[in-house]
């Protein structure tokens, strides 16, 4: 059995217990449980050459009790098509999900270029990925 500590404050007083902890609880140090959180990244920079479309992938970690609405997705403030690739489990208690999604990036000229972020809704509500910045060179 595993014991917890818990220091509390009572009429001013603070208060030290111990007592059993209940390994059926939610746990809370779990890292990121609760957490949802956006990225994207680009699946081959080999395949990048100016003026042509290339794939980059949207990563959605979450709460695997929490259902990501695959038709919210926008880049550019303009809906996103995304094809699901797969969810994988990414907590040893099963309970934060990564899903990956793909998607396809129209060509962009030689250069620095900026790929927007991707917003998305998750359990009821939006949430954004940070740009992502590239440099697109010459053909060689």
């Amino acid at each position: 059995m595993f014991w917890r500590l818990c220091l509390g404050l009572m009429c001013g007083a603070a208060s030290l217990c111990a007592e059993p902890w209940n390994t059926q609880q939610r746990n809370v140090f779990v890292y990121g449980e609760g957490d949802i959180q956006v990225s994207i990244q680009i699946n081959s920079f080999e395949n990048i050459a100016p003026n042509m479309p290339f794939q980059a992938s949207v990563m959605v970690q979450h709460p695997s009790t929490s259902t990501v609405d695959t038709s919210s997705f926008t880049t550019g403030g303009k809906p996103l098509k995304v094809q699901f690739v797969r969810d994988v489990t990414i907590s040893p208690y099963g309970n934060i999900v990564l899903s990956i999604y793909n998607y396809q990036i129209p060509g962009m000229p030689t250069g620095s270029q900026v790929i927007p972020p991707v917003k998305v809704k998750v359990a009821g509500e939006y949430y954004e990925s940070l740009s992502l910045s590239i440099d697109i060179g010459s053909p060689s």
